[in-house]
């Protein structure tokens, strides 16, 4: 079974990840890892220096100022550069037994791909406090208005966690999903 973890930054996906009980012919595959992957990718590197001018330093793209580029208004630019490389390399690593972790649902073509697709949802308040310690508010702010909203995500899921309680709240929520999918 093909199962995609998915939610708006700061939901809390990497908590839900680390606790899945998985069996052990299942892989995890993070979207984010292989986006980093493809960063690295000569001809990426030369769109993304061409498209969005200082955001490759030395022959590397630096994640910080292409961010600051980016968000909220630039993102289906980096998308277009990006994304082709992203899926390919999904498609070339799934198997009938993985798990995949990624915000970005529709725009890589995962809702097709997948037998299962989970949301983690977690309301504002939640978020910005997972993610103040990494982003400044209004950086996190204009991130999440890049992404699509609460409601899509929750029409597109076949399952939601809720994460707007404790760490053992959302870890015995996780627990509990195991139970159901495997």
């Amino acid at each position: 079974m093909i199962i995609t973890i998915t939610g708006r930054a700061g939901a809390g996906k990497d908590s839900v990840i680390k606790w899945l009980e998985l069996p052990r012919d299942y892989q995890v595959l993070d979207a984010d890892v292989l986006g980093h992957e493809c960063l690295q990718e000569p001809i990426i590197v030369k769109r993304l220096e061409e498209t969005f001018a200082g955001s490759v330093e030395g022959g590397v793209v630096n994640r910080k100022k292409l961010g600051l580029m980016v968000f909220p208004h630039r993102v289906k630019e980096l998308n277009q550069i990006v994304h082709p490389c992203l899926l390919q390399k999904i498609k070339d690593k799934i198997t009938p037994n993985t798990v995949i972790h990624a915000a970005l649902l529709k725009e890589l073509k995962l809702i097709s791909l997948s037998d299962v697709v989970i949301l983690v949802d977690s309301n504002l308040e939640n978020t910005l406090q997972r993610i103040s310690s990494r982003f400044r508010k209004k950086d996190i702010l204009r991130r999440l208005r890049a992404q699509r909203s609460l409601l899509w995500y929750r029409q597109q899921a076949d399952m939601i966690i809720k994460n707007n309680g404790t760490l053992n709240d959302l870890q015995e929520s996780v627990k509990s999903l195991c139970q159901t999918l495997f």
